[in-house]
């Protein structure tokens, strides 16, 4: 019972989050391209910065519109969706760079 009482005299705080103008200026500001497109994973996919940095070309099914995380925390593995609002920019992002990583 006590226990219970720490967690509600505690309370749990929902995130700040941005509003989509903030996300707009945020991302205007953002002069390198590789900023930008890993920035893009991350918001939309909901990877950490680690995963982001890890991701290579293979990890990417843009027929099914999956990127497969490997390592991820925990070190375990897992499918995230690619949204399909971005798989146009990922598309041209791959056809102007021909290395194995994705940035």
């Amino acid at each position: 019972m006590a226990n219970i009482r720490k967690v509600k005299e505690r309370g749990r705080k929902l995130p700040n989050v941005l509003n989509k103008k903030q996300l707009t200026q945020l991302f205007d500001a953002i002069g390198d391209l590789q900023v930008f497109m890993g920035s893009l994973i991350a918001l939309f996919c909901g990877l950490r910065i680690s995963e982001v940095c890890s991701l290579k070309r293979i990890d990417f099914d843009l027929e099914q519109n999956k990127i497969k995380i490997e390592q991820g925390k925990g070190g375990k593995d897992r499918i995230v969706m690619l949204p399909e609002a971005i798989r146009p920019l990922i598309d041209k992002w791959f056809r102007l760079n021909n290395g194995d990583f994705f940035l």
